[in-house]
């Protein structure tokens, strides 16, 4: 990927990670995440999330698996005091088939990857493998159906959201991975299975902390893959500077979050 483009993601998910990860890290301590135990993060990224494990978690080993070159590298070079230290362990490869060992972790962390698989079961599957006997797994991500709300509404926002699902799942995904969370697990025989929310609101963050996410450039991804066109993207662009613009505006996100624990030996 071309450096313009790395840096728009990699910007783009260190807003996404600021917006919600007060709660996220508060429900992953409740669901039973502790100082010392072996974590595996799928999906990691540009090193975000895994640079706040590592700094929460002082005696805890933190396993990084990415599938992206690019982000191994960056991840790499921000947290190399860390690896040194043989606090971390940067692996690039894919969740559906990691060759990590087996029985090897006692909690995994999957944020906002699930969506972008066209075989989620394997994924659940591989994860149910490398946990220990009573390892947990803590899965979040999102459900366009019911992503947030907006008030006022912004119709031209709503349209495009669900142009940019048809997209997703063109390319093997699915924006609606929410609703299936619980059936996933349940069927990679996990126990304990729970299902929870995030929501995060601009009457805590403000309405301002929402606008990174309305990238331009990445919904021109749509119009180059003919999910829609340029003057739909503008819309929305016009749309939502109009509503940062009122004082009476309100934004929520919802984000889900799974819960399951393998079973006992």
């Amino acid at each position: 990927m071309d450096k313009g483009e790395f840096n728009r993601l990699k910007d783009r998910m260190k807003v996404q990670v600021n917006l919600s990860w007060e709660q996220e890290e508060e429900k992953l301590s409740y669901y039973g995440l502790k100082d010392g135990m072996q974590v595996l993060e799928v999906g990691s990224g540009p090193g975000f999330i895994t640079e706040k494990l590592l700094t929460k978690y002082k005696k805890s080993h933190i396993t990084a698996l990415e599938i992206n070159e690019d982000f191994i590298k960056h991840t790499e070079s921000q947290l190399k005091t860390e690896a040194d230290n043989n606090r971390l362990s940067l692996i690039q490869g894919d969740i559906t088939d990691s060759n990590l060992q087996s029985e090897s972790f006692d909690f995994v962390f999957v944020r906002l990857v699930l969506q972008h698989l066209e075989n989620p079961e394997a994924a659940i599957s591989e994860i149910y493998r490398v946990l220990k006997p009573g390892g947990k797994l803590v899965v979040i991500d999102v459900d366009d159906e019911i992503w947030g709300l907006v008030e006022p509404r912004v119709q031209e926002l709503e349209h495009i959201l669900g142009s940019h699902a048809e997209e997703q799942k063109h390319e093997g995904g699915n924006r609606y991975i929410g609703r299936d969370l619980h059936r996933l697990m349940k069927q990679g025989e996990f126990e304990k299975v729970k299902l929870d929310l995030i929501p995060v609101h601009s009457g805590d963050i403000g309405v301002d902390a929402f606008l990174p996410q309305i990238d331009v450039d990445e919904m021109r991804k749509m119009v180059e893959n003919g999910f829609a066109t340029e003057e739909e993207i503008l819309a929305v662009k016009d749309a939502c500077d109009k509503l940062i613009d009122r004082e009476d505006s309100f934004v929520m996100l919802i984000l889900f979050m799974a819960f399951a624990q393998k079973k006992q030996a």
